[in-house]
């Protein structure tokens, strides 16, 4: 086919800016999620660490309160976990592991009360509030910091746009 007068390249033109908007799209769009997934592993190595961390500082707390703490924190990983197995269920073991968070501080508290030493347990409270802290990222991030919708529609826009441009020039 001869193209008399330039138009095929006008049409080249658009498409040529098209793909160009195209990959720019998805390469900010791809940036912003490599860079959530970063953090979204980050936090869950420092939570998992954070939790490790406590566990082992349960070490300093007197009886019984030890093995009920330590009981709790079995179950608090059991919910944790239970994320990745019933990803359905994620409110409601958001809402029990926080129960549980509450739970482990309220006997963290008259732990420490009861424990003689009360410099050894500062440390054991603190990595406890480490791990709620961590809990708390972990949501927010997860949960909260997503690609926002408008910018899924322009991507669909401008793909659509895009593949339409091509089929026509090539059509």
């Amino acid at each position: 086919m001869v193209v008399i007068g330039g138009m095929g390249t006008m049409y080249g033109a658009v498409v040529g800016a098209t793909l160009g908007l195209l990959a720019f799209m998805l390469a900010f769009t791809f940036g912003i999620t490599a860079s959530r997934f970063d953090t979204r592993k980050q936090l869950l190595l420092d939570e998992v660490n954070a939790i490790g961390t406590a566990f082992l500082r349960t070490d300093f707390l007197v009886e019984p309160y030890r093995t009920e703490i330590r009981k709790l924190f079995r179950d608090y990983v059991g919910i944790r976990t239970a994320w990745v197995k019933e990803p359905e269920k994620l409110p409601e073991l958001i809402t029990e592991s926080r129960e549980i968070q509450d739970k482990l501080w309220a006997r963290s508290v008259e732990a420490v009360a009861n424990t003689p030493n009360q410099e050894i347990t500062s440390s054991y409270i603190e990595s406890l509030n480490e791990v709620i802290d961590f809990h708390t990222k972990r949501i927010t991030v997860a949960l909260m910091y997503r690609i926002p919708t408008v910018i899924w529609y322009a991507l669909i826009f401008v793909t659509v746009l895009t593949m339409g441009s091509v089929g026509y020039q090539f059509g």
